[in-house]
């Protein structure tokens, strides 16, 4: 049985919601003759440690980002005593900083070796596995060394203070990720492209295996994304897309295949330097025997329905404008939003704009699901307001159970639609209304649309189609084939 490291960040198994953890609970579901090893880096320690995973799940690693810097403690074990007596003065003036240096400079460097960096980061995974990473970096020394090396740039010494400390403490993180000890695996498969994936290219290093990067949104594009929220020098704006685009490039290098999750991110990874004989496009699948029409007895009410978390990146203020439109030529419209949010300041902006707009009768807050068949259903039609997506589940999961999606023009939406939905430009509220409102006034369209929807599912992204496609690639990987059922005993 082969034995494969999934490398996820914030998703499967301890967060049970969004495309990854679909995505990932699907592959190890469906590929029972697959061993896997799963590490799950969390942005939050105390996310859920309650879940359920099938046999074919041997281990699952929980490394927490903040709140703990030695993982260890996140486990309660007495295992980190031993580094860190070892991780003495002279260690880290000797052994750590010269490499630390090292390691900081090809990241910082605009002529960034991709496989040069990659072996830097494994050589400091090797190190840093038998020695105390907090007390490597909190050594004065440490700091110290890293102003100098911003200091020696014509560009980057003009980095202000603030952004210098907040740069040490991104390089703290993924020096956090490197130190975790890494299993024997066959091969690794990373649900990102980001500092996580990381790991996965010391495990692909140090078990001399191959490595796959299957990018369901592209992280370059939302790194940016969320930088332009914030105010910064013009020297850490620069330097913070050098170093971005030298991680991604370097998972990128390291990867035997890039398989994205769409044609659109495809080429987003084309422009970031990888061939595009690296690269090979999987589509996510659906469950069709779950997602499919059901009758949910007559509406009162024209529905729209939107699945998805309440962020930024969902767009969902746009959505709530755009409802407002909508009521100006259909006036009972209702739009139900499932779903939960992390981010409280957007979430109360969401709820202040439907006071503002007076919807409290037109737009309801649905909460979580769970169970978004029924939720899509319960819709004349659902809706996506993404400014970015990669290739989301909840349009394929409406279009299985036949509805018509409204969508932004996004990612790899339009390669689902095909031409069974509507799109318009994101960021455009008037397009997305205009676009709603005449569904919601064309039965005839929304029945035939439907339909067509769901045979293009059937067709093209179910769940089958997707893991046979996985199965196969990790036999031409391993070279050996994989099983798609368990033996008998």
């Amino acid at each position: 049985m082969p034995r494969v490291l999934m490398v996820n960040w914030d998703n499967y198994p301890n967060s049970s919601s969004g495309g990854v953890y679909a995505w990932a609970k699907q592959m190890v579901d469906n590929l029972p003759q697959v061993e896997f090893v799963v590490l799950n880096i969390l942005s939050n320690p105390n996310v859920s440690g309650s879940y359920a995973v099938p046999k074919n799940v041997s281990r699952v690693m929980e490394v927490p980002l903040y709140g703990c810097q030695r993982y260890e403690e996140f486990y309660g074990q007495g295992k980190f005593v031993p580094k860190v007596l070892s991780t003495d003065e002279s260690f880290v003036k000797k052994k750590f900083m010269p490499l630390f240096e090292k390691f900081v400079s090809e990241l910082f460097s605009d002529t960034c070796n991709y496989r040069q960096l990659a072996q830097l980061c494994h050589q400091m995974h090797a190190m840093l596995v038998g020695h105390d990473v907090k007390k490597c970096v909190e050594n004065p020394a440490t700091f110290a060394s890293f102003l100098a090396l911003l200091g020696r740039d014509d560009m980057y010494r003009a980095v202000q203070m603030k952004e210098a400390i907040d740069l040490f403490s991104f390089i703290q993180r993924v020096l956090q990720i490197l130190s975790v000890d890494l299993p024997k695996v066959d091969l690794v498969h990373s649900s990102n492209a980001w500092i996580p994936a990381l790991a996965g290219v010391c495990a692909k290093i140090k078990n001399d295996c191959p490595m796959i990067a299957t990018e369901h949104g592209v992280a370059f594009k939302d790194l940016l994304l969320y930088h332009r929220l914030y105010i910064h020098s013009e020297a850490y704006n620069i330097l913070w897309k050098v170093l971005s685009s030298n991680i991604i490039k370097t998972i990128y290098e390291a990867s035997d295949v890039v398989a994205p999750v769409c044609e659109a991110n495809a080429t987003m990874a084309e422009l970031l330097n990888t061939p595009a004989s690296k690269i090979r496009v999987i589509y996510n699948g659906v469950d069709t025997a779950k997602f499919r029409p059901i009758e949910s007895g007559p509406k009162r009410r024209p529905t729209i329905v939107f699945v998805g978390r309440i962020e930024l990146l969902k767009d969902v203020l746009s959505l709530i404008q755009a409802i407002s439109y909508v009521k100006e030529i259909v006036p009972d419209v209702l739009c139900l939003i499932y779903g939960s949010s992390t981010d409280l300041a957007y979430a109360r902006a969401c709820l202040d704009l439907v006071r503002r707009l007076k919807l409290e009768g037109s737009v309801k807050f649905m909460g979580t699901t769970r169970n978004p068949e029924k939720a899509y259903n319960a819709g004349d039609i659902v809706v996506l307001s993404s400014i970015r997506e990669g290739f989301p589940y909840t349009v394929v999961e409406a279009m299985s159970c036949g509805k018509v999606v409204v969508s932004t023009d996004v990612g790899g939406v339009r390669e689902a639609l095909e031409n069974y939905g509507i799109l318009a430009r994101s960021r455009h509220p008037f397009e997305l209304a205009t676009a709603m409102a005449s569904l919601l006034r064309n039965e005839r369209a929304r029945s035939s649309l439907g339909a067509s929807a769901v045979k293009t599912v059937a067709q093209k992204f179910t769940i089958k189609h997707s893991i046979d496609q996985y199965r196969d690639l990790y036999a031409e990987l391993l070279d050996r084939p994989v099983a798609s059922e368990v033996p008998r005993a």
